[in-house]
């Protein structure tokens, strides 16, 4: 068997459901071997609402129900803020979440924010050809590489549009550093590279990020419009309960 670097999801339910013989178990694991490092099994998605997955896999997968879903978080742009939504997939890898990065929102995820009031739709901030993928990532290591395209601009666009960089960065970083991995330490930080090589990234702070690789920290650990709404409530909440005290 070979290990691609990329993580697939994968169900813990299925072992319950499905007898395997002694003699067939033993067969097969001689044949086929154990998983490698970076497999991402799936939890139960009513218990443990944040799944994710690593970088690496056996090609070996798990049989699954053909409706089988898990609900990953990716974040997405509402005007200059960060908007997260939960969707389904129903075999993510990582390259095939930073696609749905590159994608528009669904149109049912756009209209559940603008029911929510916000005035700026959901949309994605990457533009058309940048095509993130994976292009590194050690076993068990902390730090994924990210390759994007050159067409994307993605090198000149923190002096030409600061405020675009910042959404592209935020939104990619975010995203994939709120991914719980089975095995190995979770992503915490990301770089980025083009054909030319590694990219400069620039923090929510307009700072130019020393070491070239991005968390959460750098970008208001990854505050959302919905959190910044409800902080602002809670603030004016307490401003009137303080001048109703007084």
């Amino acid at each position: 068997m070979t290990a691609t670097r990329d993580g697939v999801v994968r169900n813990r339910g299925w072992l319950a459901n499905v007898f395997i013989p002694g003699i067939a178990l033993l067969l097969i694991v001689g044949s086929c071997g154990l998983p490698v490092d970076g497999e991402v099994q799936a939890l139960d998605a009513d218990e443990y609402p944040e799944v994710v997955f690593g970088t690496t896999t056996s090609t070996t997968t798990a049989p699954q129900d053909e409706n089988e879903t898990e609900r990953l978080e990716l974040y997405f742009v509402v005007g200059e803020g960060l908007g997260k939504v939960r969707r389904p997939f129903a075999e993510p890898l990582i390259d095939v979440v930073l696609a749905a990065l590159q994608q528009s929102p669904f149109e049912s995820e756009v209209a559940e924010f603008a029911a929510e009031g916000f005035e700026d739709p959901l949309q994605t901030a990457l533009p058309a050809g940048l095509n993130p993928k994976v292009l590194s990532r050690e076993p068990g290591s902390s730090l994924l590489a990210i390759e994007v395209e050159d067409e994307g601009n993605l090198r000149s666009m923190p002096v030409e549009n600061p405020t675009l960089s910042l959404l592209v960065f935020s939104q990619i970083v975010c995203t994939i550093t709120d991914l719980d991995l089975v095995s190995g330490d979770n992503i915490t930080q990301v770089e980025f590279h083009d054909s030319t090589g590694p990219i400069d990234i620039v923090d929510a702070s307009g700072s130019l990020i020393a070491d070239g690789r991005a968390g959460r920290a750098d970008f208001d650990d990854c505050q959302t419009v919905r959190d910044q709404r409800e902080a602002a409530a809670e603030a004016e909440a307490d401003a009137e309960s303080t001048t109703t005290t007084s």
